[in-house]
């Protein structure tokens, strides 16, 4: 186990003990814990929770149990925690997504910030503008140049509305002052 995996887990487990005083009576845990997934496997999100499930589970002496509830944004497996027992079995690994619904979702089941209490910070992730071999820039003072001269011309790829593609690249249009449109992306089925 890496020094870093090790330090998480035992910052994880120090914050459940405390969220959970007051089930404290029993041994905990005594049974598997589940950590809900918002997001298909494979994805960022999932990944980092299935890299420290094994370590997390062997500090604790128990099993922990990653499941992918896909869909809205990751609000369907919010949902499913957040009107679960409150036993210190069950956990939702957030992304951005988490907080950007709050905000977009106004008949969301659930209180994003109040129904829930952070354990801890598990990864974090950088934003990446990509462009053709033969687009006509090379870097982002080219791209702004280039959207400035045929404004609303080009299109950016994103995950999907409210995602966090969607904002920061609406932020960056923005900034820029760039007209471009959105455009949501779905991958190709894997085989």
């Amino acid at each position: 186990m890496t020094s870093f995996v090790f330090k998480l887990a035992i910052a994880i487990v120090a914050v459940a003990t405390i969220a959970s005083l007051p089930v404290m009576a029993q041994d905990w845990p005594t049974r598997p814990i589940r950590i809900m997934v918002g997001f298909g496997p494979g994805g960022g999100t999932d990944v980092a929770t299935r890299i420290v499930a094994d370590p997390l589970g062997e500090l604790l002496g128990q099993r922990i149990v990653v499941e992918n509830k896909p869909g809205a944004g990751g609000t369907i497996a919010g949902d499913i925690v957040a009107k679960g027992p409150k036993d210190g079995t069950s956990a939702l690994m957030i992304s951005t997504g988490h907080t950007v619904s709050a905000i977009m979702i106004k008949a969301q089941a659930y209180d994003a910030v109040r129904d829930f209490a952070p354990v801890g910070i598990i990864a974090n992730s950088a934003v990446a503008v990509i462009v053709k071999k033969d687009f006509p820039a090379n870097d982002i003072k080219g791209l702004i140049e280039a959207a400035k001269k045929e404004p609303g011309k080009f299109n950016y790829a994103t995950v999907g509305v409210g995602s966090t593609q969607h904002l920061t690249a609406e932020l960056f249009r923005q900034h820029a002052g760039i007209q471009a449109q959105q455009v949501s992306f779905q991958p190709p089925e894997r085989s």
